[in-house]
Parts: C-alpha cells; structure tokens; sequence
C-alpha cells in the first residue's frame, strides 16, 4: 500500500511493486501481441483471427503431425494465401511457389536452424552460400550418370531383394495357401534403407531379408524429434519427455559416424579394393573452385540425410503408390497389363531408363500418387527478404515475414487440378496437358534448393513398382481397415475410398502402419 513520509515522499510495499511490475508487463505484452497483430500488412491477409495473435494453432497442428490437414482445410476455406500465424503466411499458389522457390532470394527459415543436431547439411542450411557450396562439393555425387553407374546395386538391393522375401514368403505359407501375407510399408522401407547401405557404405544391413524393423522405427522417430525441435526448442531441450527419441538420434549419429570413421581407416590401409559409392564420393567430393572438402562434421550431416531422406520419401511413396492403386482395382489392372505387355521376360529385371521409356501409365500413376500425397507435407518455411515482397499482386508481405510452403494445399487447388480429390492418372497421360501438369507437382522442390536425391528417388521408384507389380497378384486381406471392400463404410465427401490417414514430421507416413499396410501376395499367372 501507499505510505508517506514525513518528507512528503511515498513508499511502495513489496506487493505494490510487484503487483505494478506484473501489470506493467501485461500491458507490454497485450500491446506488443496486438501491434503485431494489426498494425502490419499481414492484417488484410486473410485467415483465421486467433491466428494472427498467436502461433498456437500451427505450433500444436504441426507438433500433432496434423500440419498437412490444418492447412488443407484452411486453404479450402480462405484461398491460396492464408494468415497461419503472427509473422507466418501459408502458401498454396503454384506459380508463386515456383517464385519463392526459384532464388536464394527467399532463404530457408529459422526453424531449419533449430532442428538441427549437428552440423548444417544440404537440405537444412539457411545460409544460401554455404547451399551453393555444398551442391558445388556434392552434386556430383547425385547426378544422373553417377545413379546409372549404381543401378545394378540398386536392384540387386531393391526390387530383387524384395521379390526373393516375398518369394520366401510364399513357399512358406504354401501349406496353407499360395497366397502370403506381408506389409508393404515396411518392406518398402527396409529395402530403401538397404539400397542406402549398399551405395552409402559399401554394404548390405539386410533389413529385408533379416525382416528387423527396428532401424526404420527410429528413422521415423528421428523425423518427429527434428519437426518437434524446429517449432519448440525449448521443449525439446527436456530430453526426459522425449527420451525415446533422442535414443533413436543417438543410434543413427553414431551410425553415421562410424560409418565415415570405418571407411577412412579402410582408405587409409589399402588393404581393400577402392570403394566405389555414395559415401566415398563424399569423402572424396571438393568444391570444384577452391578444392575445399567436408569436415567430419559436415559429413556426418550429410550421412544422416542420406539415411532420413533417402529412405522415408521414396519408400512412402511407394506405399502411398500401392495404396491408390489398391483402392482403383481397375487402374491397378492396367498398369499391370502394360508392364507385362512391355517386358514379359520375368527372367530379366525391369531397369530404369527401359521403364521410364515403355511405361507412361506407371509414371502417371507415380505423379498422380505425388500429387495427393505428398511425400513431403511438413513445416517448409521461407523467409521474406528484408525489402518484402508482393503475393499474388494483392497482399504485401513484409520483410522477415515467413511464407511457409503448402504443397499439400498447392496439390489439391481446384484452380489448377479439376476433380482435385479424385485419384486420376489419367490427367497426366495427355502429351501437351501432361506435360504441363507434371510441372505442376512440386514434391521435389523446384529451382535453387530442389532436392539433390531426386534421381536416385525416381530410380527406385520405377524399378521396384514394376518389377513387383509384373510378379505378383497383389490383394488387400478381407479384414483390412481400409480399401473398395469398404466402400459403403469408408466413402468420403466426393465418393472415393477413404485413403488411410496420415501424419507428417516432415515426410507424411500412414498412421499404424503395422496394421492398415498388410496386402495378400501370390505369384501372378503369366502364361
């Protein structure tokens, strides 16, 4: 309370001080939330108004894996730019993406920094020279030629890998029926971190043909790990409440540099024939201006990026591929008759560039699989230059600002996808339309920062769903959760099957894998 002094001079008790303190700081804030909230050009984007005075809502969808769904329903709603946030826009528009994009202009955001645990890589970076740098000492590595060079391992590792497991699946379940029941989703996986051994360090981990799924779990909970620390660090710090996870990074960080520390020894030895794979061309590979290499550090970033993204992206979409497929019996009929039609010596393996080439059909089915679900769908931002910049000459965005990159809602815009919700190779099979259209799917970025990984991804794409789709009668069991057979229960709003739900930690895998991504295989009659 007040109390004055004989000099006239008043004194504050504690409680006052402390009370004025708090309220003083309420003001500040309340102040501070509403300023940001109003008095800035992000205040005429439209969106919803709890979204302008607070993250929450992006935070807790994104931290949910739901990131893909909050903003699909928002941008249905509001349009192709929508307010997600305080400071954050999402953007859904195809040509403006291809904008923002297409620079370095528009760096990578700050959570990128935040969901770092080592060293930066050539997918997180956010400084737009260390990037050039890295595609300088590593593009070699990925390019076309270097992927034909591996192909034979590819397949060995991959789609031969598969067909013996499933074969071995086969012949055991014989007894009982010619038929077999596998999941997909983990064999998918399993042989894409498999082909990753076989080109990234020179060996085979067997995950397949061991049938241990315990290395692609901790993948998994290394991806949640990453998109939880990017939106709160803070929270992230309480290595307590996510003990589980940070037990999957240390198991794949010291995979990874044991991995660089077992093939220098062998380098250094000379004991052993060179090798030749992705790994020692990382170690090998120099920035072709100043000769400079990767430190240890930098090379087990980008080890672990081999790991992470060189398997979740492509094996989900397979994944997502057989599921469409599963769901359209009549376009997965198709596609089977034009892979036998096109090679039916089931002796010889179907490779990549003879795939590509004869079968327009699967690589419609591919874009079309991209397009409704998009292997990547997580928290993409990029931050606005310090000058701004004009969206859809209409809203200004002013500098600093974030546009985070929607391409879930981009895949899905009405203005550009007619019958967006519909499962349609087809759109693509037009030679002028198709063209354009594949364009139109963005799943591997687009301009300065389009992923690196891209032609070994579509090289494991076209010689596994081939090859296997040309051997096998492929089914869904009576009992599963989810395909035609449940068509009067699992009809959505547009009269589709019901796609097994999804979760994004950057990548987007279907929700309980173990259970909806079982199939009943049999060896197909092709006489």
């Amino acid at each position: 309370m007040l109390a004055f002094t004989e000099n006239g001079i008043f004194n504050l008790s504690i409680a006052n001080v402390i009370i004025s303190i708090f309220l003083l700081s309420v003001t500040w804030f309340v102040v501070h939330t509403v300023r940001k909230a109003i008095f800035t050009s992000l205040w005429n984007v439209p969106g919803p108004l709890l979204c302008a005075f607070t993250n929450f809502p992006l935070y807790y969808y994104t931290y949910c894996g739901k990131y893909h769904e909050f903003t699909l329903a928002l941008h249905k709603k509001y349009g192709d730019v929508v307010r997600v946030g305080v400071n954050q826009i999402s953007l859904a528009n195809v040509d403006e993406l291809r904008r923002v994009m297409s620079t370095h202009n528009f760096p990578k955001g700050k959570s990128y920094e935040r969901g770092l645990f080592w060293a930066p890589s050539t997918f997180s970076t956010t400084d737009p020279e260390l990037n050039k740098l890295r595609r300088r000492q590593t593009g070699v590595v990925y390019s076309m030629p270097a992927m034909r060079a591996f192909e034979d391992a590819v397949i060995e590792n991959g789609a031969l890998s598969l067909i013996e497991a499933w074969d071995n699946n086969i012949a055991e379940s014989r007894e009982k029926s010619d038929q077999a029941l596998v999941n997909y989703f983990y064999d998918f996986h399993g042989i894409a971190f498999d082909i990753i051994g076989a080109l990234g360090f020179g060996c085979n981990f067997n995950i397949v043909r061991g049938g241990d799924w315990t290395i692609i779990d901790k993948i998994h909970k290394l991806t949640n790990l990453i998109s939880i620390k990017s939106i709160s660090p803070a929270i992230a710090r309480l290595k307590w409440l996510f003990k589980d996870l940070y037990s999957a990074l240390d198991y794949m960080m010291s995979l990874a540099d044991n991995a660089q520390i077992q093939r220098r020894k062998d380098n250094k030895s000379g004991c052993q024939k060179p090798h030749v794979d992705i790994l020692q061309k990382l170690i090998e590979a120099h920035d072709p201006s100043t000769g400079e290499k990767l430190s240890d550090t930098c090379m087990i970033a980008e080890i672990l990026l081999l790991l992470v993204a060189g398997t979740d992206t492509s094996s989900n979409t397979l994944s997502y591929t057989l599921i469409h497929l599963l769901n359209h019996p009549n376009i997965l009929e198709r596609l089977q008759r034009e892979i036998r039609q096109e090679f039916p010596d089931i002796s010889t393996p179907i490779r990549f560039a003879e795939a590509r080439e004869k079968l327009p059909y699967l690589t419609a089915v591919f874009l079309e699989s991209m397009r409704v679900n998009s292997a990547v769908a997580g928290y993409l931002p990029r931050r606005v230059p310090d000058e701004g910049t004009v969206l859809l000459n209409k809203y200004q965005i002013p500098g600093g600002s974030e546009i985070i990159l929607s391409l879930a809602a981009c895949h899905h815009d009405k203005n550009v996808w007619e019958r967006a919700e519909y499962f349609d190779p087809e759109r693509f099979m037009d030679n002028k339309q198709g063209e354009i259209r594949a364009k139109n799917v963005l799943v591997f970025g687009h301009g300065v920062r389009m992923c690196l990984g891209r032609n070994l991804a579509w090289m494991e794409l076209y010689t596994i769903m081939a090859n296997i789709l040309r051997k096998y009668k492929i089914e869904l069991p009576s009992n599963s959760p989810y395909g035609p057979h449940r068509l009067s229960n699992n009809l959505d709003a547009v009269g589709e099957p019901e796609n097994i739900p999804s979760k994004v930690f950057i990548t987007s895998t279907p929700i309980d894998p173990r259970r909806n991504c079982r199939i009943l295989i049999s060896n197909a009659n092709l006489s």
